[in-house]
C-alpha cells in the first residue's frame, strides 16, 4: 500500500539535510602540508677509480613531510668538471623517494670534486648539498716475482721461468720494454717479443726468462757460486713513469767432468792390438761442486 507523506515529513528531512551540511564546523583552519627533505648518501665518495669509462651513480631524495616537494633545481656544481648530472624529477610526493642521478666521466688521471645542488620549497632547507668526491688513477705496475729465482739450474739443459707484468691500478700503462742489464752471453735471456704493450686496469701478460747454463756463465758466477742479474722494466702510463727493475739469480749445477784413461798408459787414447783386453780408468772424474755421481760406460 502506497504511504503519502504530508509536505511536513519532507521539509523536516531537507532540514535534518541542513543540519548535517550546517554541523561541518569549516571555519577550523586545516593543517598545512609542509615538505621535509631527506637526501642519502649525505655525501658521494666514489675513492678510487679507473681512469677512461664514465660511471653513473644514484642520490636518493625524499620527502619526509606531508606536502609535496617541489624540487626547483637540480645542478652539479662546477659543470663540466667529471661529474655531471643525468637526470632529476621535478618533484617527490609525500612519504615517496625517487633518485637524482649523476655522471662520473674521469679521463685523465686526478682528482674530481664537485657539489649537487638541490633547490626546493623545503622551508627548513630550501637549499640542500651533497658533495660528489672521485679519485682516478692512478696507473700501477706489478711484477710477479721479484726477485726471479730460478733456484739450482742444471748446466746444459737449463731452465725457463715466468715473469708475470700486471697492471693493478686505474689507468691504463703501456709496458715498453724488458731487458738483461748486467751479462749477455752465458746469462739470461727474456723473451720480449710481445713487446711494447697496452695493460688495461687488471690485465697482465707473462713474459719468460730462460737460462742455458755453459761454459761460459761458469765465469759469470759470483763467490756463492750463483749468477746474479738484474732486469730492467721500462713502463709509463700518461706523464708517469712506472719504470722498475727486477733482480734474478740462480745457483748453477756444473756438468761433471768425465775423465778417462786407459789403465798402463794414463792417456785418453791408446794402441793395443787386435783383441787384447784394455782396461779403462775413470777415477779421475770429478763433479766441480763436489756433489756425489754415477759411471755409466
Amino acid at each position: 500500500m502506497n504511504v503519502a507523506h504530508p509536505p511536513f515529513c519532507l521539509l523536516a528531512c531537507l532540514g535534518l539535510a541542513l543540519v548535517v551540511v550546517n554541523g561541518c564546523q569549516c571555519e577550523e583552519p586545516l593543517a598545512e602540508l609542509i615538505p621535509e627533505i631527506a637526501v642519502a648518501p649525505l655525501a658521494l665518495d666514489l675513492g678510487i677509480v679507473r681512469v677512461g669509462p664514465a660511471t653513473e651513480h644514484a642520490i636518493q631524495v625524499g620527502n619526509r613531510g606531508t606536502g609535496t616537494l617541489d624540487l626547483r633545481s637540480v645542478t652539479v656544481e662546477p659543470a663540466d668538471f667529471g661529474f655531471s648530472l643525468v637526470s632529476a624529477p621535478a618533484a617527490v610526493s609525500a612519504g615517496d623517494a625517487v633518485d637524482v642521478v649523476v655522471r662520473l666521466d674521469p679521463q685523465v688521471v686526478g682528482t674530481f670534486a664537485a657539489e649537487l645542488v638541490i633547490a626546493s620549497n623545503d622551508p627548513v632547507t630550501p637549499r640542500f648539498v651533497v658533495p660528489l668526491r672521485a679519485e682516478a688513477g692512478p696507473a700501477k705496475l706489478q711484477v710477479t716475482p721479484n726477485p726471479l729465482d730460478f733456484d739450482v739450474v742444471n748446466e746444459g739443459p737449463g731452465a725457463v721461468r715466468s715473469l708475470a707484468f700486471e697492471n693493478v691500478g686505474f689507468d691504463t700503462l703501456a709496458l715498453r720494454a724488458v731487458d738483461v742489464t748486467v751479462h749477455g752471453e752465458g746469462g739470461f735471456v727474456v723473451d720480449n717479443s710481445a713487446l711494447p704493450v697496452v695493460l688495461l686496469p687488471g690485465e697482465r701478460v707473462e713474459l719468460d726468462v730462460s737460462l742455458f747454463a755453459n761454459a761460459v756463465t761458469s765465469t759469470l758466477l759470483d763467490d756463492d757460486g750463483v749468477l746474479r742479474d738484474v732486469i730492467a722494466v721500462s713502463a709509463d702510463a700518461s706523464d708517469l713513469d712506472l719504470s722498475t727493475t727486477v733482480e734474478v739469480r740462480a745457483r748453477i749445477n756444473r756438468a761433471p767432468v768425465a775423465v778417462a784413461v786407459e789403465d798402463r798408459t794414463r792417456q785418453p787414447t791408446a794402441k793395443v792390438g787386435l783383441g787384447a783386453p784394455v782396461t779403462i780408468d775413470g777415477t779421475g772424474t770429478l763433479d766441480p761442486e763436489g756433489d756425489a755421481f754415477t759411471f755409466a760406460w
